[in-house]
C-alpha cells in the first residue's frame, strides 16, 4: 500500500484504490519512434514497424526477431535506385515504416517505408528479417507510400481470366512525384515478376494539385463489394478542411465507382481514428430508439470515429468529439447522391451539391439526359457514368462524447450485448467508455505520460486484450482487470461493464467466467449496481434479554441446491440457518453471554451478522448487515435526570417500573399500575416549571415547581440536590402539585453564566426532573461602566460606585443605571502608534466607557486631525477604529475622542505622523521573472502595520518584508533562520545574490522578530550584538518558472492519481459526500456551487493540500526552503482548481496564478468530473460504512498509537474545558449520554483536575 493511500486509512478511513497505469502489464519498448503495429489473429504474433526497423514479438510482447530498414542513402528529388552518378545529394535517410499490413493467406508481411519513392517489400510472416520479394527498379508505377500519411489493406480480386488474385488498396497523401491518392496494387507477381504496380492507371482520383487537395488519410476497410476509405482534406483553396468517406466498388479497376462524401461530428472536422465493428444489441436497439441512424441491427455494421477541431497544420489541443455511423446509411445516402448525378442534374432542391473532387475549377460532368434509376442498374458505375463524383453534403453525427484534450485511437468491442470502446488520447491516456442510452467514460488508464496513443489499438484474437501503442512503447492492456475486486460493493463500484459478482464463487469476473452465471442473481452486472442486501428484518430489533430468531429478507437471492447452506455468524456465534429459501435466510440469535456489552451511552448494540454460503466445500462471503439488540436498563441512563422519560422515549419497547425504579423490556411482567408503559411519557412521575428562571450569584434563593403523577411518592421524604455544589436541601409541598425549595445561594465567577441542574429525589433515586435555572454574574465580563450597562435587562445588573464594579441592583445602594452617568472615556492602547502624511490607514483605539454604540462617538481627533470612525468594527465601550486623514508635516499628537454626552478622553501617548524615506537598494536590478529579493535601507521604514505597507516598482508590486522593530538606517537583508533545515551542501542560500550579504559577521537573523532586543544590552555588547537589532528576515519568493516544465509530468500524474472516478472510490468519500448531498436537499439548498464547496472543504483541501504543504506527515524527508514554497505553489494550484470562482489573471496577479493559468482549466474539470463521478456511484449502506471502518481498524491496529492520538485530543480539548463542559451540560443530547460528566471524569483520571464530581 502507497504511503498516500495508508495515511487515507490511517487518519480519515479513506482508503484509496489507485489504477496502476501501465504497471504490471506486458511491455515492449524502442530505442526509435513506433509507427505501425498488426496482429496475426491466428498464431497472435505481433509485427511493429518502426523508425529503421521492423520487430516481430510474441504475444507478451517478447522480441523474437529484429530487421533494420535504414538509415539509406536517399534524397527527395532522386529517383530509385540511388546511384552517386544518378544523385550526387543523396543523405542517409530514417526509413519511416509507412504501411504495415498482413498478407495471411500467402503467411507473409507488406512493408513500406518512405525511402525510394515509398516502394515496398514482402518479408515471410514467420520471420520478418528473411526478404521474400523487394525491387528498387520498379519505376514510378511501385511507387506507393507517401511521406505524409498512408491506409492500406489487402483483400482479393477477380482479374482479366476471372480468376481471384490478392490485390492491396492504398490510399495517401499526395506528392508531386506520386500517382492517384487511391489505387490498387498487385500483390501477385505480373509476367516480368514484379509486384505492387498499379493494376489499372486511376489518375482519375488524381488531383490538379497538391497543394489545393491536400489529404490525411486515417482509416480503410472492406465490406461486401465495396472498400472504404476515411480521410480528411480541403477542397480546392479553402484552408479549412472537410471529414470525407469515400467508396469504391473492389472490381472497378478503373475507378469509375469511386465516390466522396461527407462526414461531420459536430464542429470537430478532423478525423483521427476509426473502427468498424458490429454494434451490440443494446446500442442498436439504442439507435434505432434515437432515430438518427436508420433501421440499425446488431449484424449490421457501424463506423465509430473520433474527430478533433483544427486545420490539417495544427489541431486544437482542448477539442475533441467521438461519433457513430450506420454504415447502412453511409450507403444509402452515396446511393442517393449518385442517382442525384446521374439521373436529376447533381442539383438537390435546386442547390448544387455533386462535383468533381479533383478539378481545380470544381467542375462536374453530370448526364442530363438519362433515365433515373442508373445508380440501381450500375452498382459499380461504368464508363458511361461521370467519375470521380463528391458530395458537399453528407451526415451529420451528434457526438456520443466530447473531450478536452485530442482524441488519436479508437477500438471497439462487444461484450454480453454491450458495447465498449476504447479511445486513445495524445496524453498517453486510454479512456474506457460504455455505449448504451448514454456514453458512460467509465474508467481511464494512464498508459505512458505525455505519448501519443498511437491509431493502431488493435485487440488480440480472443479480444481479452488490447495493444496500446505509444511513442517507444507497446502495452498488453488487459480489457478488464475484474480480479482486482474483492468484494461485491467494490465490483459493482467499478462500473466497468466487463465486470460482475459471481456470488457463489466470491469473486468478481466477467459474465463467461462465472460458472453459473446463465442462472438468475448468480452473476450480478456491475451496471445493475446491485449486490445482495438484506432488505428487511423481522423482527427489526430484539432485546438483549430475550434473544430469539429472525428472518432476514435478501435481494438479490440466487437459487440455492439442496447441498448449499447458509451459515450465520455473529461475533464467536457461528450457526447455520434454520432455514433458508430464495429470498429469505431464518438465522438463530446468539446466546445473552455472546452477545457484548452495550457501549457507554448507547441504549442498544449493533451486532454484524455474516452470511456466508457454504457450497461444494468453500465457504463464500454472501452478505452482512447490522442488527440491533437493545437494551433497556441502560435506556434509563442516558439523560439521568430524566430516567422514566428517558426510557419510555427510547425507540424500543421499554417500559418504566415506578415502584422498583427500572427500565424494563416488553417481556417483563411486573405490577401494571405502577407501570408507565412505552411512548407514554406524559404518565411519568416528574417536577418541571423551576422558577425564577434567573438567579444572580450571592444573592439568597429558593425555586418553586410542579409536579405531576406522583402517586407512588405521597408519603415519600422528598428532597432536591444542584450540580454545582451537590447541596442536599429539603423540598415543601403545598398541595395538590406545588413544591419549593429550601433556600440557597451560590458564588461563581468562573464564566458569566451557568446553567444550574436540580433534581428530586426520594431515598436516593432521581425522579424525573427538568428543573434548570440560570445562574449569572454582572461582574464577569463587564469591567467598565458601559459594558454593565449594556447587558442584557434581564440581568438587572447596575454600576456600583462605591464597589467600582458591575453588580446586582440589590447588592449595591450606590449605583449608576444610565450610560450618561458613567465616568469619562480613557484610552489605554493605539495601534499602530505612527502613520505616514499622507494617512489613509486605520487607528484602533482601545480603552474604557467608549460608549454604548458607535452613535455615541461624536469625535475623533489626532492633534488637529480628524480621524474618521469606522462604524463596523466598533466594539462596545472597549474599542473604537477610525481612518486617520492627511496632514501637512510630520508631528506627535495625542489622541482625543468625545462622546454625544459631551465626555472627553484623551491618549496617555501620542501618536506620530512620520513620512518613509527610503535611501538605498540593492541590488538595482533583476530577472524578469521576478523574484529577486531587494534590500532596502532608509529611515522611518516600521511605518504603520504590516498590512499597511506597500512598496511599488513603478507600477510593480513587491511581496513584503516583515517589519519589526525597524531602526532608522537599518539594511534589510534576506538571512537564513537558525529554527530552518539546512540548506543541502549543494544549495545556494541566495540564489544569483551576492555572497556578501551572508559573510560570517553578518549572516544574522530573527529568531523571534516580534521581541524587541534588549537594549542596555546593545548598547554595551560587542559590535555583532549591535548589528543583531537592525537584522530582519525577508519572505523567500519562490523561482518555478525554471523547473515548471520538469515538475509538470509529476503535477498531472498527481492531479490524476487524486481526482479519477476510474479506480476504486473510498466507502468513506463516497458516503460522506452522499451526506452532504442529503443535507442540501433536506434543507432545500439547491445551489451547486455551495455543495461543491461542502466537498471541496471536506476532502481536497482538508486532506490533499494539508499533505502537499507537510510531507513529512507522511514521509520520512527532510523539505528545505526552495522545496516548501513549490509544494505551496501546487497546493495553491489545487486550491484554486477546487473553487468555481474564476481568476481573472494580469501582469499584477500571484506568480503561482500565472504560472499554472493554462492548466487550471483543466484541473477544475477533473475536480467536477470527480464529485460528479462519485454522484453516479453506488449508495453505501450505513452498514457498508460500519463494515469499512471495522476493517480498516483490523487492518491497522498495529500500526496506530492509540494512547497518543487520545492525548493529543485530550490536550486540544483542554484548552477549552470550562466553554465545552458548559455546552455539554447544555445540550440536550449530552445530556442523554452524560458526556459532562464522562469528560469530568477524564480530567480527574488524568491530571488530578478539581471537578463537579
Amino acid at each position: 500500500m502507497s504511503p498516500w493511500a495508508w495515511m487515507f486509512c490511517a487518519l480519515a478511513a479513506f482508503c484509496l484504490g489507485f489504477k496502476p497505469g501501465a504497471d504490471g502489464y506486458d511491455e515492449f519498448t524502442s530505442a526509435t519512434n513506433l509507427l505501425h503495429l498488426a496482429i496475426d489473429d491466428t498464431t497472435e504474433q505481433v509485427y511493429v514497424g518502426a523508425v529503421n526497423f521492423l520487430y516481430q514479438l510474441t504475444p507478451d510482447l517478447q522480441e523474437e526477431k529484429k530487421a533494420a530498414t535504414g538509415p539509406e542513402r536517399d534524397h527527395p528529388k532522386c529517383v530509385p535506385p540511388i546511384k552517386t552518378s544518378t544523385c550526387s545529394n543523396a543523405v542517409p535517410t530514417q526509413n519511416y515504416n509507412k504501411l504495415l499490413l498482413i498478407d495471411k493467406d500467402r503467411k507473409r508481411l507488406v512493408i513500406c517505408g518512405n525511402i525510394f519513392k515509398g516502394i515496398c517489400s514482402l518479408r515471410q510472416l514467420n520471420d520478418i528479417s528473411a526478404i521474400e520479394y523487394e525491387n528498387v527498379n520498379g519505376g514510378e508505377a511501385t511507387f506507393v507510400a507517401s511521406n505524409q500519411s498512408t491506409v492500406g489493406l489487402i483483400t482479393l480480386m477477380n482479374n482479366t481470366k476471372n480468376e481471384l488474385k490478392p490485390v492491396m488498396f492504398v490510399g495517401k497523401s499526395f506528392e508531386t512525384y506520386a500517382n492517384a491518392i487511391v489505387s490498387t496494387r498487385t500483390l501477385s507477381e505480373n509476367e516480368q515478376g514484379h509486384l505492387f504496380e498499379l493494376v489499372q492507371d486511376s489518375s482519375a482520383v488524381k488531383p490538379d494539385s497538391h497543394l489545393q487537395y491536400r489529404h490525411d488519410f486515417k482509416f480503410s476497410f472492406e465490406d461486401g463489394n465495396f472498400v472504404y476509405f476515411l480521410f480528411s482534406r480541403t477542397d480546392g483553396a479553402q484552408e479549412e478542411p472537410t471529414t470525407y468517406i469515400s467508396r469504391i466498388c473492389i472490381s472497378d479497376v478503373f475507378y469509375f465507382s469511386y465516390i466522396e462524401m461527407v462526414l461531420k461530428c459536430d464542429d470537430c472536422n478532423l478525423v483521427q481514428a476509426a473502427y468498424i465493428s458490429h454494434p451490440g444489441e443494446k446500442l442498436a436497439q439504442h439507435m434505432n430508439r434515437s432515430g438518427l441512424y436508420g433501421t440499425v441491427t446488431s449484424q449490421d455494421k457501424v463506423l465509430f470515429a473520433v474527430f478533433n477541431r483544427g486545420n490539417l497544420k495544427t489541431t486544437s489541443s482542448d477539442k475533441s468529439a467521438f461519433c457513430m455511423f450506420s454504415l447502412k446509411q453511409i450507403n444509402e445516402k452515396i446511393e442517393e447522391y449518385r442517382e442525384i448525378c446521374y439521373s436529376s442534374k447533381e442539383m438537390k432542391e435546386k442547390n448544387e451539391i455533386i462535383y468533381n473532387p479533383y478539378k481545380s475549377d470544381g467542375s462536374h460532368n453530370c448526364p442530363k439526359d438519362l433515365n433515373k434509376g442508373q445508380a440501381k442498374a450500375y452498382p459499380c458505375s461504368g464508363e458511361h457514368l461521370p467519375y470521380p463524383i463528391a458530395s458537399r453534403e453528407g451526415i451529420a453525427a451528434t457526438p456520443l462524447q466530447h473531450y478536452d484534450t485530442n482524441l488519436s485511437a479508437i477500438a471497439v468491442t462487444v461484450e454480453n450485448d454491450h458495447t465498449i470502446g476504447f479511445l486513445g488520447n495524445i496524453k498517453g491516456e486510454i479512456h474506457k467508455v460504455f455505449l448504451d442510452n448514454e456514453t458512460d467514460d467509465y474508467q481511464t488508464v494512464y498508459m505512458t505520460p505525455n505519448s501519443k496513443v498511437n491509431s493502431d489499438l488493435i485487440f488480440n484474437a480472443k479480444r481479452d486484450h488490447l495493444y496500446v501503442m505509444t511513442e517507444k512503447k507497446i502495452t498488453r492492456l488487459p480489457v478488464e482487470e475484474c480480479n482486482s475486486y474483492k468484494s461485491c460493493n467494490s465490483c459493482i463500484a467499478s462500473r466497468d461493464p466487463y465486470c460482475g459478482w459471481c456470488v457463489i464463487e466470491g469473486i468478481c469476473s466477467r459474465k463467461m467466467h462465472c460458472t453459473k452465471a446463465a442462472q438468475k442473481d448468480h452473476w450480478l452486472w456491475s451496471l445493475n449496481k446491485q449486490c445482495p442486501t438484506v432488505i428487511h428484518a423481522d423482527p427489526q430489533n430484539m432485546s438483549r434479554n430475550a434473544p430469539a430468531p429472525v428472518q432476514l429478507n435478501i435481494e438479490p437471492f440466487p437459487a440455492l441446491t439442496d447441498q448449499d447452506q447458509i451459515q450465520c455468524s455473529v461475533n464467536n456465534f457461528k450457526g447455520f440457518s434454520l432455514k433458508h429459501s430464495t429470498g429469505y435466510v431464518l438465522c438463530e440469535a446468539p446466546p445473552i453471554n455472546q452477545i457484548a456489552a452495550t457501549p457507554p451511552g448507547q441504549d442498544y448494540i449493533d451486532i454484524e451478522v455474516n452470511l456466508k454460503i457454504v457450497s461444494g466445500g468453500k465457504t463464500i462471503d454472501f452478505t452482512r448487515t447490522n442488527y440491533s439488540f437493545y437494551d433497556c436498563n441502560a435506556a434509563m441512563t442516558l439523560s439521568p435526570n430524566i430516567p422514566c422519560d428517558s426510557c419510555v422515549r427510547s425507540k424500543w419497547t421499554c417500559h418504566w417500573d415506578i415502584s422498583e425504579h427500572t427500565c424494563k423490556d416488553g417481556h417483563t411482567k411486573g405490577d401494571q399500575l405502577n407501570i408507565v408503559q412505552s411512548k407514554m411519557a406524559q404518565n411519568c412521575p416528574r417536577f418541571e416549571n423551576a422558577l425564577p428562571l434567573l438567579i444572580p450569584v450571592n444573592e439568597t434563593a429558593n425555586i418553586s415547581f410542579h409536579g405531576k403523577n406522583l402517586n407512588f411518592y405521597q408519603n415519600k421524604k422528598l428532597v432536591i440536590v444542584d450540580n454545582l455544589v451537590r447541596k442536599t436541601l429539603g423540598v415543601n409541598r403545598n398541595p395538590p402539585d406545588m413544591f419549593w425549595s429550601e433556600n440557597f445561594k451560590f458564588s461563581y465567577d468562573e464564566n458569566e453564566t451557568r446553567i444550574v441542574h436540580f433534581v428530586v429525589q426520594a431515598e436516593g433515586k432521581i425522579i424525573d426532573s427538568k428543573l434548570d435555572v440560570t445562574l449569572y454574574n454582572c461582574g464577569y465580563s463587564h469591567k467598565d461602566c458601559s459594558l454593565c450597562l449594556s447587558a442584557n435587562k434581564t440581568y438587572e445588573c447596575i454600576w456600583c460606585k462605591t464597589l467600582k464594579r458591575c453588580v446586582y441592583k440589590r447588592h449595591c445602594d450606590d449605583v449608576i443605571d444610565m450610560t450618561d452617568q458613567c465616568p469619562f472615556p480613557t484610552i489605554s492602547q493605539l495601534d499602530p502608534i505612527n502613520g505616514p502624511l499622507e494617512g489613509g490607514i486605520l487607528l484602533t483605539i482601545k480603552g474604557s466607557n467608549l460608549g454604548t454604540s458607535s452613535d455615541d462617538i461624536r469625535e475623533i481627533k489626532v492633534g488637529n486631525a480628524v480621524c474618521n470612525q469606522v462604524a463596523e468594527q466598533y466594539s462596545i465601550s472597549v474599542r473604537v477604529v477610525c481612518e486617520l486623514n492627511n496632514v501637512s508635516n510630520s508631528q506627535h499628537n495625542f489622541v482625543h475622542i468625545q462622546l454625544k454626552n459631551n465626555k472627553n478622553g484623551t491618549s496617555k501617548s501620542r501618536f506620530a505622523y512620520i513620512d518613509p524615506n527610503p535611501t538605498h537598494i540593492t541590488p538595482v536590478q533583476g530577472i524578469n521573472a521576478g523574484g529577486t529579493s531587494l534590500t532596502i535601507s532608509g529611515e522611518n521604514l516600521n511605518i504603520g502595520r504590516q498590512e499597511d505597507v506597500k512598496v511599488m516598482l513603478d507600477d510593480i508590486p513587491c511581496t513584503l518584508i516583515l517589519l519589526f522593530q525597524v531602526r532608522d538606517f537599518s539594511t534589510l537583508i534576506l538571512v537564513r533562520s537558525s529554527h530552518a533545515q539546512q540548506p543541502d551542501d549543494h544549495q545556494q542560500i541566495i540564489h544569483g545574490e551576492k555572497s556578501g550579504l551572508l559573510e560570517e559577521d553578518r549572516r544574522w537573523h530573527l529568531v523571534r522578530p516580534a521581541d524587541e532586543v534588549d537594549e542596555s544590552k546593545s548598547k554595551r555588547g560587542s559590535m555583532k550584538e549591535k548589528e543583531r537589532t537592525k537584522a530582519i528576515t525577508e519572505i523567500y519568493l519562490t523561482r518555478l518558472l525554471s523547473v515548471k516544465g520538469t515538475l509538470q509530468q509529476f503535477v498531472d500524474n498527481f492531479f490524476q492519481s487524486i481526482l479519477s472516478t476510474n479506480q476504486f472510490i473510498p466507502t468513506a468519500v463516497k458516503y460522506y459526500f452522499d451526506f452532504l448531498d442529503e443535507q442540501a436537499r433536506k434543507n432545500e439548498i439547491n445551489d451547486e456551487e455551495t455543495i461543491h464547496i461542502w466537498k471541496t472543504n471536506s476532502l481536497p483541501l482538508r486532506f490533499w493540500v494539508n499533505i502537499l504543504k507537510n510531507p513529512h506527515f507522511i514521509f520520512d524527508v527532510k523539505v528545505n526552503e526552495v522545496v516548501d514554497a513549490s509544494l505551496s505553489v501546487i497546493a495553491q494550484t489545487l486550491m484554486d482548481a477546487c473553487t468555481k470562482t474564476e481568476y481573472k489573471l494580469s501582469r499584477d496577479s500571484p506568480s503561482n496564478k500565472l504560472l499554472y493559468a493554462r492548466e487550471i482549466s483543466t484541473y477544475k474539470k477533473m475536480v467536477e468530473d470527480y464529485y460528479r463521478g462519485i454522484r453516479q456511484l453506488v449508495q453505501v449502506s450505513d452498514q457498508d460504512m460500519n463494515t469499512h471502518l471495522a476493517e480498516v481498524s483490523r487492518a491497522h491496529t498495529d500500526k496506530l498509537n492509540t494512547m497518543v492520538a487520545l492525548h493529543q485530543l485530550y490536550q486540544y480539548t483542554n484548552k477549552y474545558y470550562d466553554e465545552i463542559i458548559n455546552a455539554l451540560e447544555e445540550d440536550q443530547a449530552a445530556q442523554k449520554m452524560q458526556l459532562s460528566v464522562r469528560l469530568q471524569q477524564i480530567a480527574a483520571a488524568l491530571e488530578n483536575k478539581t471537578t463537579d464530581l
